[in-house]
């Protein structure tokens, strides 16, 4: 629902009725949801008047989104209760984390964010605040991807139950194996009128078997579905012409050349795996059963900025980073901020892997077959920052660390953390999972 510009019924959400069984039964699991799904370090639920509100943040009236003052890693944002077109109260939270000023910049994102959760929190309002422990949970994940990803003239609900459709796709076999399919939903076909191979008559995919979806295969090729999740024929994407393999990657992989604002796709990915992303690059996947919001640009510029690379070798990173994703293969990729001899010694045993007589390099092509074996190797490989390989199948030396914790999150998760001293370590987990660690900061991509 829109943000209204008005004065509410109720000038604090905490003077509602029953609003405190929300609070106990609702408030974590919605701070949980946004934490996971933002990347942040916390949310905190505003249960204060709105005069003290708008005091601490110092305007006149409240808006969507507003930044916090002197707090760099914050912002709020503001979602209402709404009940036939009446203003009951205001529901502000603040969002905190590194990436907050980078969701700022792109307000109509967190406008479309705000919409979904006003929605929620308002059908939760007229059960008199009962099902918060679920209704912001999976629910919630779907209206925020839908509505995030669709514009204007797509219906938000109706690609909730597109999403909910491929999540019953994800763990769909087809003779005993894995296969991926996915769509693209537009409202004007005629933009991808080349490549197209159009059924005789139009189908809904309600009604599809898995014979059908196995038609399209989520990467080349993708069902084209309508406004009203109708499909006429599936669409072959074109031919990429970059040089650059990276370049060539991301571009095949977003549809660059092929998906056109305000279309969108989704794909399943991997097992238990979707994606759902826009021409601008925005994606929303869900990997074991939990969502996030991931955009290349975001990561890339905090290695660029952490390791003072270049931003060739930090795309790199990433594109070798979700090929063992996307390939549910773990590794570790480390790139030290000091990379000297007698540095990487403090951090790794003395079984250090060095066998080629001219280094291997992620930014060669040529090189892409064997990288991609050593990274499905045990041990972690070690990356300098122009991209160059300078080990292989190093281990951590942890005598230093607590076993007792090392055992808790994983001795994979506890060696990227350790090696993260020095730098920033990646770690990919068999399920597709990455968690990107720098000094004592923890990222999930």
């Amino acid at each position: 629902m829109k943000y209204m510009n008005d004065v509410p019924k109720v000038n604090c959400i905490n003077n509602l009725n029953h609003f405190n069984q929300f609070l106990r039964l609702g408030q974590n699991e919605f701070c949980e949801f946004l934490v996971n799904f933002l990347n942040l370090e916390e949310v905190r639920i505003q249960v204060n008047s709105l005069d003290v509100l708008k005091n601490w943040l110092k305007v006149e009236s409240l808006d969507v989104v507003m930044e916090v003052p002197e707090r760099g890693d914050e912002i709020c944002v503001v979602s209402q209760i709404q009940v036939n077109g009446v203003l009951i109260s205001y529901f502000p939270y603040v969002l905190k984390g590194r990436y907050v000023k980078l969701y700022f910049k792109a307000k109509s994102f967190l406008t479309k964010l705000s919409e979904a959760i006003s929605d929620q929190i308002s059908l939760c309002y007229l059960q008199d605040f009962r099902g918060g422990d679920w209704m912001f949970g999976e629910i919630l994940a779907r209206m925020i991807v839908a509505n995030c990803i669709s514009e204007k003239k797509y219906d938000g609900i109706k690609f909730a139950h597109l999403i909910e459709k491929m999540e019953q796709m994800a763990v769909s076999t087809f003779e005993g194996e894995f296969f991926p399919t996915g769509v693209i939903v537009s409202s004007d076909f005629s933009k991808y009128k080349d490549n197209y191979f159009e059924f005789k008559t139009e189908r809904d995919i309600n009604y599809l078997d898995k014979r059908e979806w196995f038609l399209a295969n989520g990467q080349e090729s993708f069902f084209l579905l309508d406004s009203n999740c109708k499909t006429r024929g599936i669409y072959r994407k074109s031919m990429s012409s970059l040089t650059d393999f990276i370049s060539r990657y991301f571009d095949e992989y977003y549809l660059s050349n092929d998906l056109k604002t305000p279309d969108f796709l989704v794909r399943t990915v991997g097992p238990n795996e979707i994606s759902v992303s826009d021409a601008d690059h925005k994606e929303f996947v869900k990997i074991e059963n939990v969502w996030r919001y991931r955009h290349p640009k975001n990561i890339t510029q905090f290695m660029v900025e952490h390791l003072h690379i270049e931003y060739k070798v930090s795309y790199a990173i990433l594109y070798y980073t979700l090929k063992c994703s996307r390939n549910h293969i773990s590794s570790i990729l480390w790139i030290p901020m000091d990379s000297s001899e007698e540095t990487i010694k403090k951090y790794t045993t003395s079984n250090r892997v060095n066998i080629w007589k001219r280094k291997l390099n992620l930014l060669d092509e040529s090189h892409q077959v064997i990288l991609e074996k050593i990274l499905a190797s045990d041990g972690a490989i070690v990356i300098e920052k122009n991209g160059q390989v300078l080990y292989e199948s190093v281990f951590a030396d942890m005598k230093e660390t607590n076993e007792e914790k090392a055992k808790l999150v994983g001795s994979g998760e506890t060696a990227a953390r350790f090696l993260a001293k020095n730098g920033v370590a990646i770690k990919i987990s068999q399920d597709g999972m990455i968690k990107v660690f720098a000094g004592d900061e923890k990222i999930y991509y």
